[in-house]
């Protein structure tokens, strides 16, 4: 598995310091879903694909991208 790097804003900042001091699990694991598991997925999208590739599709990475 590839390493991978999240980049937090000011607000998700925050908002894991302080689950960390409250030693939250709860607050912890929703933090998980809602803001760590989105940003997972998009760096683990597929980026780059060489042009010759017989199934390249300029848009191939929208279908892996969640609807909102």
């Amino acid at each position: 598995m590839k390493r991978v790097v999240v980049v937090l804003d000011e607000e998700d900042l925050i908002r894991l310091r302080r689950i960390i001091t409250d030693r939250d699990k709860d607050e912890a694991l929703k933090f998980i879903e809602d803001c760590l598991e989105a940003k997972v997925k998009e760096k683990e999208l597929p980026h780059c694909v060489p042009v010759f590739d017989a199934g390249y599709n300029p848009r191939q990475a929208d279908s892996f991208r969640k609807k909102e």
